[in-house]
């Protein structure tokens, strides 16, 4: 048995402070690929998410792969997929909160959320997916934080 077969019927607000990039994708994995339906039943209940894992290795990716950039690449976006299935998991979050370096958030399928707070910390994201990301919010969205955004297309607006 592990936490996620735990029945916790008053669990509002989670946070996963992990030491490794592949210590989340351990736990996203068991989050969204479970089978039983018991898994799950906690997240729709969430209302405030704080997720902070630090960078990929990419010294273990380089010995690994004959092209290590597109293998950091790969599991970077591998990463972001597990962390959109979560979110897509948890529908009535009112705050998130994202500190990665490794977190590249650009191509993947948008969930639909009804944030009032969002808190961005070295998370990587095209200005196109940011914008899509927020106008998707515009009814709810009250409180927002962008700490080392960096953009990898686009650039940022100007008034």
């Amino acid at each position: 048995m592990t936490l996620h077969d735990v029945e916790l019927p008053c669990l509002s607000e989670l946070h996963l402070h992990l030491e490794y990039a592949h210590y989340l994708r351990r736990v996203l994995d068991a989050i969204c690929s479970s089978s039983q339906p018991r898994t799950n039943d906690n997240l729709p209940r969430l209302r405030h998410l704080v997720l902070y894992a630090p960078g990929l290795n990419y010294d273990n990716i380089a010995q690994e792969s004959p092209e290590p950039e597109a293998a950091a690449a790969a599991a970077a976006q591998s990463h972001a997929a597990r962390v959109l299935c979560l979110l897509g998991l948890a529908p009535n979050l009112e705050t998130l909160t994202l500190t990665s370096w490794f977190l590249r958030l650009d191509t993947a399928i948008l969930p639909s959320l009804q944030l009032r707070a969002l808190c961005l910390l070295g998370v990587k994201i095209s200005s196109k997916w940011l914008l899509r990301f927020l106008e998707a919010l515009y009814n709810t969205l009250q409180s927002i934080s962008f700490t080392h955004v960096r953009l990898c297309s686009g650039t940022w607006p100007r008034s």
